[in-house]
Parts: structure tokens; C-alpha cells; sequence
């Protein structure tokens, strides 16, 4: 798969997994990355229009994607929500463990 061609396909998943079920955006998300042959992620939440706070469906969906992301051998790198007055970083805040890419998660 091109370069391109996986962040077209990165994308589209992104923008096709806002349901507020943190397992299908896990899903969608790991998917995403897998196709484009990735082993470490970065996740970015849009929240146009909004202030860059995580809701109780970020947390349930960084801890769900973490879980997840050990079983296929993706180092989850960060969560970083995006929004209107700037951005916030789910590791930074705690919400993912500091050592998230530690051998453990893997």
C-alpha cells in the first residue's frame, strides 16, 4: 500500500468511527493503522467548534484502544484531543500511563 493510499485509508476511518461507542472507534482506529503497516500511534480527536477537554467516551476510548492496541502489537504513543482553544494530551494528563510503551504493553 502507497503512503498516500494508507493515509487516505487512515483517514476515512477516523472520520467514519465518531460513534460514540469507544469499541467501534478502537476497532476503526486499529484498522487504520494495521493497514498502513504502522507499529507505534499517535491518535488525534477532533472537537471542532468545542474546548480540547476529554470526556468520560475519550477516556473510555484511550483506555479501551490501549487494550486493544497490546493485543495486535501497536505501541499506543499518545491520545491528543484537538479543539478550538488548543490541544490536550491524554498521556500528559495521565489518562494513558507514562509507560504505555513499555514491554508490558506490547
Amino acid at each position: 500500500m502507497s503512503d498516500g493510499h494508507a493515509r487516505q485509508s487512515f483517514a476515512a476511518a477516523i472520520r467514519g468511527s465518531h460513534s460514540r461507542q469507544p469499541f467501534a472507534r478502537t476497532a476503526a482506529v486499529l484498522r487504520a493503522v494495521l493497514a498502513a503497516g504502522a507499529t507505534r500511534a499517535v491518535v488525534g480527536l477532533n472537537r471542532t467548534g468545542k474546548r480540547a477537554v476529554p470526556t468520560n467516551d475519550d477516556t473510555s476510548f484511550a483506555e479501551a484502544l490501549l487494550a486493544a492496541s497490546v493485543v495486535v502489537g501497536v505501541s499506543l504513543v499518545d491520545i491528543v484531543i484537538l479543539g478550538d482553544d488548543g490541544f490536550c494530551s491524554l498521556l500528559r494528563l495521565g489518562v494513558l500511563p507514562a509507560d504505555c510503551n513499555d514491554s508490558r504493553y506490547r
